[in-house]
């Protein structure tokens, strides 16, 4: 099929599921609006050609945008959940587990719900997913059957920080109810163990019983498994700041490398006119492990290129890698439309269309002359091609990014496949009674230093911290980047370079321009032990903390707030009470202050704070419903946010 038609296929079914995620558009009405910008395509395409009216090909092309623009719309709006509104109560629920992971606090299931009621009403849950924490331990695997009674609450709850990155990558899972449960509520109905990742716990129990470092394992089973429970906080914040935190997210580059070591397993085994076969009998190992893995829309795009690759090797056909990251990214979307929204699957296709078409051409070595020296110089342009081309991917969701992350992804990248594949054939040699104890210690010993250059490198300050690149600059940076595509794979591309260099300048200057806009404002902090507040201003954020055992006041954002810890009024505070914006009642009150209803102003927000004992509280609610007054409770309503 031609690239161009291709591409018209890719951008129809982008729009159809843009259009199909709208909720107030009729499923067939949205049709309109696709043909409209179909026909219009298809027309100015009329108008560029020499000859229209000799060719079929644009009633091709228009019969294939308008199908696949179909597929994406009717796919969009048949993953749509049934219902997002979903009141905080205590709710009969069942459910099939999706996901699961061990947590400190209990086992966390990620549950297809198939019912759920609050003893009036059956709620509509297709396509709904909750997040239910067991408290309690219980025998919980993959495909399980979990029933019980539960408080839930919505997963968009106002939260004590006002990054709402978590919630927005709740809702693009399905997930709108998250909640503990204890196992004597509920009930678990077993089911054959045929999920994939099932084996992915027989494998993480071979690591851990391997003689090997503690650290060692568990950044093993991170990064070959993909099971970030393991990995610990400071180790992750570590890599993190070092801007290599990626190696973390089960992706092309280990999709690849399993590839690899497989082809390399096979070719052993097959030999002369039967070696190709060895192309077809690597891929159900490969999806094996893209199944075990947890098949995120990043290995599948990689798992599908690794099968056209391997299909045209077998078939002795020549492999188109353009084609097959269009055809993966055709397949991925047609059947899940939410991985257009997937930061993972967004940047797995940009990094490697950027490899394709930057890169490539940019190796200037004959491989021909020089295989090896093309294959050195291949390696660090593969490296500084995807960290260049993803870096602000990262920053506009992440808010941060490191200054050292080039050199750093220059070591971590081309070393990670050989740590790896060393540690593969270490634990392979243990397991078939074949220790080598030399290789284990070197294998050690990698770990610890590439551990120790990043943890040197995050303690300086080379991380930029809130760094809110707007959409403008996105768009500008895609847009220059696959301009640059074009020049480099144009005949004589340097003539014409200026326009990506200067698409990219704009681009730069667009980060300072078009930044991403922050609210400004305060959150008084649902926290047991202490009023806190996160305050916001210009992109920054700064963490307050009212003092205990006495009253206080503070302004911020023109709002003033007074912090009341005694039920004794003296004439200073009364005085700012009638002036206060916020009143927090925190510790120290056992009633409720008579005076305090005749005191406060119009528009004035009263709040409870849970450092004050429930049941004072309680008293004191009941004694302001009868006064007329109304009280925020944070233990009972949640945080409150001052935002203007």
């Amino acid at each position: 099929m031609p690239g161009k038609t291709l591409s018209l296929i890719l951008m129809a079914l982008i729009g159809g599921i843009l259009i199909g995620r709208l909720p107030e558009v009729p499923l067939w009405g949205s049709l309109f609006p696709l043909g409209v910008a179909l026909g219009l395509f298809l027309f100015s395409r009329f108008l560029l050609r020499k000859n229209p009216f000799r060719s079929i090909s644009l009633f091709n092309e228009g019969v294939a945008g308008l199908l696949f623009g179909a597929i994406g719309i009717f796919s969009a709006a048949l993953g749509r959940p049934a219902s997002t509104e979903f009141p905080k109560g205590e709710y009969n629920f069942s459910g099939k587990v999706k996901d699961y992971s061990v947590t400190t606090s209990g086992d966390r299931l990620l549950l297809a719900l198939s019912s759920l009621s609050d003893g009036t009403r059956q709620f509509d849950v297709r396509n709904v997913n909750a997040l239910i924490t067991l408290t309690d331990a219980t025998d919980v695997d993959y495909g399980n059957t979990v029933s019980g009674r539960a408080t839930l609450a919505p997963a968009d709850l106002p939260a004590n920080y006002l990054n709402d990155d978590y919630v927005k990558y709740l809702h693009s899972k399905g997930i709108f109810l998250t909640g503990f449960v204890s196992a004597a509520d509920c009930h678990v109905t077993a089911s054959p163990k045929t999920s994939f990742r099932h084996y992915r716990y027989f494998l993480e129990r071979q690591i851990e019983n391997a003689p090997l470092a503690s650290d060692t394992k568990n950044f093993l089973v991170s990064v070959l498994l993909g099971d970030k429970a393991y990995i610990t906080a400071d180790d992750r914040l570590t890599f993190s700041d070092a801007g290599i935190s990626h190696i973390f997210a089960v992706s092309g580059l280990h999709v690849s490398m399993v590839g690899m070591f497989v082809l390399g397993g096979l070719s052993l085994l097959f030999h002369g006119r039967l070696r190709r076969w060895k192309f077809l009998l690597c891929l159900p190992l490969v999806w094996g492990y893209v199944l075990m893995v947890g098949a995120s829309p990043a290995t599948c795009r990689a798992a599908i290129m690794l099968s056209i690759g391997m299909a045209a090797l077998f078939l002795q056909r020549k492999n188109d890698a353009l084609k097959a990251l269009g055809w993966s990214a055709v397949l991925i979307l047609a059947f899940y439309p939410a991985a257009l929204f997937d930061i993972g699957f967004q940047l797995s296709v940009v990094c490697v269309g950027a490899l394709i078409l930057i890169a490539q051409p940019l190796n200037f070595i004959d491989h021909r002359r020089h295989p090896r020296l093309y294959t050195a110089v291949g390696v660090c342009l593969v490296t500084l091609t995807a960290t260049f081309s993803s870096w602000i991917l990262c920053a506009y969701y992440f808010h941060r990014f490191s200054l050292m992350f080039l050199p750093l992804n220059l070591i971590a990248v081309p070393l990670l496949p050989f740590f790896l594949m060393l540690a593969v054939l270490y634990l392979v040699l243990f397991h078939l009674g074949l220790p080598v104890m030399f290789l284990g210690k070197i294998i050690d010993e990698i770990y610890a230093g590439f551990r120790h250059l990043c943890s040197v490198v995050s303690s300086s300050s080379t991380a930029v911290e809130n760094f809110h690149p707007g959409g403008v600059s996105v768009w500008l940076w895609l847009a220059g980047l696959v301009l640059l595509a074009y020049m480099l794979n144009r005949p004589h591309p340097l003539r014409r370079l200026w326009q990506p260099v200067s698409l990219f300048g704009v681009s730069l200057l667009s980060l300072m321009l078009f930044p991403a806009s922050t609210p400004s404002g305060f959150i008084i902090q649902k926290n047991s032990s202490e009023q806190s507040l996160m305050h916001y201003s210009d992109g920054l954020e700064a963490r307050y903390v009212m003092p205990p055992g006495a009253s206080s006041r503070l302004t911020l954002n023109g709002l003033s707030l007074l912090s009341l810890r005694s039920e004794v009024l003296s004439e200073a505070t009364m005085n700012a009470l009638r002036s206060a914006d916020v009143i927090l009642i925190g510790d120290g009150c056992r009633k409720l202050p008579r005076q305090l209803a005749n005191l406060v102003k119009d528009g004035a927000v009263v709040a409870t704070h849970p450092t004050l004992h429930w049941s004072y509280e309680r008293k004191m609610l009941a004694e302001a419903e009868s006064l007329g007054l109304r009280i925020h409770s944070i233990r009972y309503d949640g945080p409150l946010h001052f935002f203007r």
